[in-house]
């Protein structure tokens, strides 16, 4: 009597998993396209909300919110009074781990340090429309009656600044929505045209800016975007920033150097215009209509696009 056995053999299942590995790594791109394209759209959406809150500040206040507040008052130097800048000290956030894009670390602040970021005293355009994003609560919170030049990080303030903004960040971004030693402060990644960095007029030491529809105690009206609306950037994306951070309102463009749209790998400074997705970077016009434009551009193109007002024609 003759005993048939049933089962694989073990070349049919060396076979069977052949065959299995094959439809995965045919099929993973596909998802992981699919996945990446959905990001992206929540992006575009994000930048959306945050352009239309931007129309809603100038329903109220007739001009857009200023980039960073950073005033100046009189003090007597030996000859008079004269404008002087006082900066109280800077907060430190230390990430969880360093921000990865094409396995390598953005850089955040030296190449022996990449974990930690000075925060700035300043508010900017981040917090100004909080109302506008839903977030009154957040904003009750905020004491903006503190004097610059004194600690502006209270308690409540940190509290405040702790909160994580999903419309803030880029799903498609390495940036961990989880605590962040020691001060957790939530992040942002979409930032404000500040137009074209120029040469320290002020004699404060550090570069100004001029053309964009953002910039130091700005008070930007539409009448001022005299290249049109359609043809002026009000918003893009940067690879990483603190939405409670008034220094991380805005990108530039500038005279010198590369392309200052920043893809990983670029080399740019992460704190600038940049961008997670492939090839592209998403951009908020200043009618709060929303594109994706190739991060390869013309970089004249781009310079016309972040100044509100040279006169120049835009082709794009």
């Amino acid at each position: 009597m003759t005993v048939r056995r049933h089962g694989f053999t073990l070349v049919e299942l060396l076979v069977v998993i052949a065959i299995i590995a094959l439809l995965v790594s045919l099929l993973l791109p596909a998802v992981m396209s699919a996945r990446e394209s959905a990001r992206k759209t929540q992006c575009q959406n994000n930048i959306r909300q945050i352009a239309l809150a931007h129309h809603q500040y100038v329903g109220s206040w007739n001009v857009f919110p200023p980039g960073w507040v950073e005033n100046l008052f009189p003090v007597d130097d030996g000859s008079g009074s004269a404008m002087v800048q006082m900066v109280a000290p800077f907060q430190v956030a230390t990430f969880g781990e360093p921000v990865m894009y094409q396995a390598q670390p953005v850089v955040l602040q030296s190449p022996s340090d990449t974990r930690n970021r000075d925060v700035s005293q300043f508010w900017g355009w981040h917090a100004s429309i909080l109302p506008e994003m839903g977030q009154q609560n957040t904003q009750n919170l905020i004491n903006y009656a503190i004097p610059y030049y004194q600690d502006r990080f209270t308690a409540s303030n940190r509290q405040a600044m702790r909160f994580k903004m999903e419309s803030y960040v880029c799903p498609s971004a390495a940036l961990s929505m989880s605590p962040i030693a020691p001060n957790d402060f939530g992040y942002s990644n979409y930032i404000g045209s500040a137009g074209q960095r120029i040469n320290d007029v002020d004699g404060d030491g550090n570069p100004d800016y001029e053309g964009g529809i953002f910039g130091q105690n700005s008070a930007t009206q539409f009448r001022d975007i005299s290249d049109g609306e359609t043809n002026t950037v009000l918003l893009a994306e940067s690879l990483v920033g603190f939405w409670g951070d008034g220094y991380n309102c805005c990108g530039s463009f500038s005279q010198g150097g590369g392309s200052q749209i920043t893809y990983p790998g670029s080399g740019q400074t992460a704190f600038s215009f940049g961008s997670w997705h492939q090839n592209v970077i998403i951009v908020a016009l200043g009618d709060a209509s929303v594109r994706p434009m190739n991060v390869n551009m013309d970089r004249n193109v781009w310079r016309r696009l972040l100044v509100r007002n040279d006169g120049e024609q835009v082709q794009f």
